[in-house]
C-alpha cells in the first residue's frame, strides 16, 4: 500500500507545529522568562523610586534590542538544524520524500512564534509599568509602544534567521558561533562611529524603534538613517540569512552523518 507523498507546505506546517510544541514545553522557555524578568524587575524598582516614564522605557527597550533579543533568539533558533544533526535524526528526515528546505524554515517559524510572542508581551508589560505614574502620557505614547513592539518583533525575525543559518553551518557549537557573531558585529560594530555601524542590524532596529540618535563629530559622524531604509535593510538581511540556512542544508555536500 502506497501513501501519498506530503507536499512541501504540509511538511513545513508539521515541522512548525512540532517546533512550536517543543519550544512551548522545553526548559528554554523558563530560561527566557527568567531573562525577561530582569528588565521587568528594573521597571518595577524604577516605578517604586519614581524614576519611570518614557525615557526609562526607552532605556529598557534599547537593552532588549541590543542584547536580550539577540541572546534569546540565539538560544532557541541556533538549534533548529543542529539538534537534528546531534540527535542523529536528520538522516532519517532527509531520507523521506520531502524538500530539505522545510526543515530549517519550519523549525525557525515554530521558534519565532513562541519567542516573538514572549518578547512583545514583555515590551507591553515594561511600557505599562514604566508609564503607570505618568498620567495621560500612558495613552499619549501608545504610538511609541506600537513601534517598540514592531521593532522587537522584527528583531526576533532577524536574529532568529541569523541563528538558524549558524545552526545549519556550525552544527557542533551553533549557539557559541551565533553569540560570537552577535558580540562582534551586532554589539561591537554598533558602537563604532561613522558609517561602519550600519552593518549592525541593532542600529537599524533602534532607528525603527525611534531610539537612534546619530552623533556628530569633526572626523567620523554617524550616518543619518531613516525608517524605510532601516526597515528594508533588516528585512533584506533576514531573508538573506534564511536563504543561507536553506542553501546550506539543501547542498549536496551537506553531511547528515555528523
Amino acid at each position: 500500500m502506497s501513501y501519498p507523498v506530503p507536499s512541501a507546505l504540509d511538511t513545513m506546517r508539521l515541522l512548525t507545529s512540532l517546533s512550536l510544541r517543543r519550544a512551548r514545553r522545553g526548559k528554554l522557555v523558563w530560561l527566557t522568562l527568567a531573562i525577561l524578568a530582569l528588565p521587568t524587575l528594573a521597571a518595577l524598582l524604577a516605578l517604586l523610586s519614581g524614576n519611570g516614564g518614557k525615557a526609562f522605557f526607552d532605556k529598557l527597550l534599547d537593552v532588549l534590542l541590543r542584547y536580550l533579543t539577540p541572546f534569546i533568539m540565539a538560544l532557541h533558533a541556533s538549534a533548529t538544524v543542529a539538534e537534528e544533526v546531534q540527535g542523529k535524526t536528520i538522516t532519517y528526515l532527509f531520507s523521506r520524500p520531502v524538500a530539505r528546505w522545510t526543515l530549517p524554515i519550519g523549525k525557525y517559524l515554530g521558534n519565532l512564534v513562541v519567542n516573538a510572542t514572549l518578547l512583545c508581551l514583555a515590551v507591553a508589560v515594561l511600557y505599562l509599568i514604566a508609564m503607570l505614574g505618568e498620567g495621560t502620557d500612558l495613552f499619549r505614547e501608545l504610538p511609541a509602544l506600537a513601534m517598540a513592539v514592531f521593532s522587537v518583533a522584527l528583531a526576533a525575525v532577524h536574529f532568529g534567521a541569523l541563528a538558524a543559518a549558524f545552526g545549519a553551518m556550525a552544527t557542533g557549537f551553533p549557539f557559541v558561533a551565533t553569540l560570537i557573531y552577535v558580540l562582534i558585529v551586532e554589539v561591537g560594530f554598533a558602537f563604532v562611529p561613522g558609517w561602519f555601524k550600519v552593518t549592525a542590524m541593532t542600529v537599524h532596529l533602534r532607528v525603527i524603534a525611534g531610539l537612534y540618535q546619530p552623533e556628530k563629530s569633526m572626523f567620523l559622524s554617524d550616518p543619518e538613517l531613516t525608517l524605510p531604509i532601516s526597515l528594508a535593510v533588516v528585512l533584506g538581511m533576514s531573508v538573506l540569512w534564511l536563504v543561507i540556512a536553506v542553501g546550506w542544508v539543501g547542498s549536496t555536500e551537506y553531511r547528515t552523518d555528523k
